[in-house]
């Protein structure tokens, strides 16, 4: 029980036990409200409104008679207490550490690592939440390291750390998810002080990133080249794809109907590594490549159709900037559901017969993009869908036939459509196509 307080506006109550962690009013705070009434209920004197009664004593008191002690008594104090505290020892030896006139004492610093993400046998639910608390101070304390001005050694010690903490996690019931502040606490320290560390080489922290992916059984360094591009630089990244790159080419494609019943965490691991570097570089077609390297399910093959979808949201944004930015002032071209369409001209139909048109022309588009067939030897297209069916309900025979044939161009079929059947393309031409 963490205790209580008297608030002027009622009875506040905090609660380490599993229910009262989770903002629920437990046995326990009840039990302190029971005693708290039993002493000062109603019919009895208030500790607030006793008269008489001198002020509470304060930690303004506590600070005063601090400084009126003397350096050797106020010394001796805070030795005395170190006997009693070990979360304070261990985060003093961890300051003095950092701060010895001979220099940083890397040994101690790593001790006090070590020390601290000792588990045991096993942790429990409330064994766990003291164990992160504790693990809190030495995330604070890392981060004095990187301000101190040693980026280099903190980065050792933080990747000495996680891989501690992910040993612990092993060993303990982290079910209050404490633990996974205490990985992105350091993960973000790790990254601070790569961008702090000018002597480090690009090529080798790519190494590191790329190896503990491919060891970890958890999510640490997720997302590297994504998250650490900046850091990596342009050699950093080569390298990085590189390491990938190897693996990921010695891996079969799978197609529908292959076994999925295992789970293969080195291909999940070596795909989110090859679909992070191709969104740190902000190429959409590497996306669609890498997707159907693995048809086995049904999710893959909306992926690719979610990937062309967002290509095309992505140009008709860059089309509207660009008429927006029009040396000649600002173009307001027509729009409609979200997409861009030219003004009428004067020999098309107008009215509800032109929206019509327009409206079976998206269809036809979102019916192509749904209809993506992926094969081995690339992405197939089928023939084209017959527009006009819906359309000539309210519209004439002429006024169809000219529909058919002027078309906007944007939504012509591909000369490699033929009425025969379909015929294969490059994932590439089939994301521009979509568009």
């Amino acid at each position: 029980m963490k205790g209580y307080r008297v608030a002027d506006e009622g009875l506040a109550f905090a609660c380490d036990c599993p229910v009262g962690g989770d903002r629920v009013l437990c046995k326990h705070v009840v039990a302190t409200a029971l005693a708290y009434l039993d002493e000062y209920g109603p019919g009895r004197t208030q500790p607030d409104k006793a008269k008489g009664r001198k002020a509470e004593t304060t930690l303004a008191d506590v600070q005063h008679y601090l400084e009126s002690l003397e350096a050797g008594a106020l010394v001796e104090l805070v030795m005395d207490r170190l006997d009693h505290d070990d979360d304070w020892r261990a985060a003093l030896l961890r300051t003095a550490a950092m701060h010895r006139p001979d220099g940083v004492d890397l040994d101690a610093l790593k001790k006090s690592v070590t020390a601290a993400t000792r588990t045991g046998p096993f942790l429990d639910y409330r064994e766990s939440i003291g164990f992160a608390s504790g693990l809190s101070s030495l995330c604070d304390s890392l981060a004095e390291l990187i301000d101190a001005g040693h980026a280099d050694a903190a980065i050792g010690l933080i990747e000495y750390a996680l891989k501690r903490c992910e040993g612990a996690l092993d060993r303990m019931d982290d079910s209050s998810g404490c633990m996974s502040e205490v990985f992105d606490s350091l993960q973000t320290h790790h990254l601070r002080a790569c961008q702090l560390d000018e002597r480090h080489s690009p090529k080798k922290l790519a190494k590191r990133l790329f190896d503990w992916q491919m060891a970890t059984g958890y999510d640490t360094f997720y997302n590297a080249p994504e998250t650490y591009a900046e850091v990596l630089g342009e050699d950093g990244l080569a390298r990085f794809r590189e390491l990938v790159k190897k693996r990921w080419d010695t891996l079969p494609d799978r197609q529908p109907g292959d076994d999925r019943i295992h789970f293969d965490r080195d291909r999940f691991r070596l795909q989110s590594m090859m679909e992070s570097l191709a969104r740190a570089n902000g190429d959409m077609d590497e996306l669609i490549l890498i997707k159907q390297k693995d048809l086995s399910s049904p999710y893959g093959f909306h992926q690719i159709a979610a990937l062309c979808q967002e290509g095309v949201r992505r140009r008709h944004r860059s089309t509207r900037t660009r008429l927006h930015r029009h040396p000649q002032g600002p173009v307001r071209p027509e729009r409609r559901n979200g997409f861009l369409r030219r003004p009428r001209r004067r020999h098309e139909p107008r009215g509800p017969q032109r929206h019509a048109l327009l409206g079976e022309q998206r269809q036809h588009r979102r019916l192509r993009l749904r209809a993506v067939i992926v094969e081995p030897d690339g992405l197939v297209l089928p023939p084209p869908i017959n527009p006009g069916s819906g359309f000539q309900e309210g519209v004439s025979t002429s006024q169809s036939n000219w529909a058919r044939s002027r078309r906007h161009d944007s939504y012509t079929e591909p000369s490699h459509w033929t009425a025969t059947g379909p015929s294969t393309c490059s994932a590439s031409s089939a994301s521009a196509t979509s568009r």
